[in-house]
């Protein structure tokens, strides 16, 4: 846990994929809750080419 007053910046590298469309975050009581969901492998986004 960090506690910092004031305005600030904090930048954390992930080691691994997220489910970005499951992280969420959330302000209670004064604290930040970040959560990053583990992304599940094959469970990427099918993307059509068209030619």
């Amino acid at each position: 846990m960090e506690v910092v007053y004031g305005d600030g910046e904090r930048i954390v590298k992930i080691p691994c994929e997220v489910d970005a469309e499951n992280t969420t975050a959330q302000f209670e009581n004064g604290l930040l809750i970040i959560k990053l969901p583990k992304r599940i492998e094959g469970s990427g986004r099918k993307i059509e080419v068209e030619e």
